[in-house]
């Protein structure tokens, strides 16, 4: 039993040891994702007493609410600036997306996640009770160039990230935007069969040309967990995944990391797509504008047939007076033939 006197020596003690987990806990390394994604978490410190200015970065964020608080602008004064200086590797720029301050992180609703931010930050300057002196802010780098590997065989594997949104209602093909082909063989991996227009996968497919995810490709691994000849079971727990996403369930990541694998023809096939997406829609402009005139073309037939009409009504009538007049003149020779008669 440690005498009365060192009671207060190992209770201050133990707090500081809580006190550097936690921070060892909040601040941990940069860590890159399988998307090639970049994460680290700045510490921040806020003067007392001071504004929502006081960060100096500007963050710009649209109505959609999937979209994260992204760093539009950082200012040479303030916060981000100081630890800029203090943290060169790990700088804050132009483009960073802000996932997460203190424990508070964002899930597709960044008009209030915003808000948050500027209550954290006054709550720190006014030194609340129980709030931090200081913002751990998580940091989200887009990467530049998706990684990819290429195997012995010539087939391509990559990771793609896909944002889930809460709470939706869609049935889960038209929530993701694919169709996967069903296969009664489980050594062969769940297949995508089609692309929709709308979906995570489209949304993936617009922010990344380069790593489109096509019909053929093979999912190979979904978050944690990997495909290894159990298709049925492996659908089953890709489902589970998207539900749990949807559901903000404890402990489930709110995207999908998916391992894609391609075949090496599709690799090939897929790079010649781009090239022949501009001739596509000349193509179909082509045939849209074809389309209209075929249209217009019946139309200016209907148009002659109705005249046509017309002009043959209008012909009948004109006989019909000229039947008429031949009337009316056998008419006046009958009334002339009277009147001599008479005379």
């Amino acid at each position: 039993m440690p005498a009365s006197g060192a009671l207060p020596l190992v209770a201050a003690a133990l707090a500081l040891c809580a006190r550097l987990a936690a921070c060892l806990q909040v601040n941990n390394g940069p860590v890159t994702l399988p998307d090639g994604s970049f994460e680290f978490t700045a510490l921040l410190r806020v003067p007392e007493d001071s504004d929502d200015k006081v960060l100096g970065w500007k963050l710009s964020h649209g109505d959609d609410d999937t979209v994260e608080a992204t760093v539009s602008k950082v200012r040479k004064e303030g916060s981000v600036a100081k630890w800029n200086k203090a943290n060169p590797r790990l700088r804050i720029k132009r483009g960073d997306k802000i996932v997460k301050v203190n424990n508070i992180p964002w899930h597709d609703n960044t008009k209030l996640f915003v808000k948050h931010i500027g209550h954290q930050i006054r709550a720190v300057s006014k030194r609340v009770d129980d709030a931090p002196h200081r913002l751990y802010v998580k940091i989200q780098r887009p990467a530049a160039n998706v990684p990819e590997t290429k195997l012995a065989d010539g087939s391509l594997e990559f990771t793609a990230l896909l944002k889930i949104p809460k709470d939706s209602k869609k049935a889960q093909s038209k929530l993701m935007g694919w169709q996967l082909n069903q296969y009664a063989d489980d050594t062969v991996p769940a297949t995508v069969g089609r692309v929709r227009k709308e979906g995570a996968v489209a949304k993936w497919n617009e922010d990344n040309p380069t790593h489109k995810i096509i019909p053929g490709d093979k999912i190979i691994k979904v978050n944690n967990i990997p495909w290894h000849k159990n298709t049925k079971l492996f659908r089953e727990h890709l489902g589970h995944q998207v539900k749990a996403a949807t559901k903000r369930q404890e402990g489930a990541e709110h995207r999908l990391f998916l391992k894609i694998q391609r075949a090496a023809a599709d690799s090939e096939e897929d790079e010649t797509e781009d090239n022949s997406e501009g001739d596509k829609e000349d193509k179909e402009k082509v045939s849209d504008d074809a389309a209209d005139d075929k249209e217009n073309a019946e139309d200016t037939a209907e148009d002659k047939e109705s005249e046509k009409g017309d002009e043959e009504d209008a012909k009948e009538g004109n006989e019909g007076d000229e039947d008429s007049s031949e009337g009316g003149d056998k008419d006046n020779e009958d009334s002339a033939e009277d009147k001599d008669k008479d005379e």
